[in-house]
């Protein structure tokens, strides 16, 4: 699985979904500035990253185990979730899974405190390179702006 960053694959939506960077804009109901901002910064909060993805009807961040590419958290994900309680949901599974405490996280990342990994798990927003080090840690790999699948009745 090809590991792309968020700002990556921002810049991919004009050949993925087909539209100018002005129709996009306009979907986000973002104002010009705005939209330049959020695709030269290179750190933004996944609220943000949540705003953007859904406002494009796309799923913000997918998580991905990188033994088995199979999503992490995913099968209660719901679309329209706040983004930070799957991505915290989904990094205290595979935490525990891999038997590691907060701490341990906390060391591998080099955040500090630790307790701020357990903030994270609960739901609070973070930065984007704060998920790419949890991720790497967790030895997971985000995908983002990831279109939706049908429901089992639209199939």
């Amino acid at each position: 699985m090809k590991r792309q960053s968020f700002h990556e694959r921002l810049e991919e939506m004009p050949n993925v979904l087909g539209k100018t960077w002005s129709e996009i804009r306009k979907d986000l109901g973002m104002k010009e500035d705005a939209l330049r901002q959020v695709r030269i910064v290179d750190n933004l909060y996944t609220t943000t990253m949540q705003r953007i993805g859904f406002g494009l009807g796309l799923i913000p961040v997918v998580l991905y185990r990188t033994e088995d590419e199979k999503s992490e958290g995913s099968k209660d994900f719901l679309h329209g979730e706040h983004e930070a309680n799957y991505i915290g949901r989904a990094f205290a599974n595979r935490r525990t899974m891999k038997k590691m405490q907060p701490k341990d996280v906390a060391k591998k990342c080099g955040i500090l405190p630790y307790s701020q990994i357990l903030r994270y798990e609960e739901g609070a927003g973070m930065m984007t390179n704060r998920l790419e080090l949890i991720c790497s840690a967790l030895e997971l790999i985000p995908q983002y702006l990831v279109k939706p699948l049908p429901r089992q009745s639209e199939k």
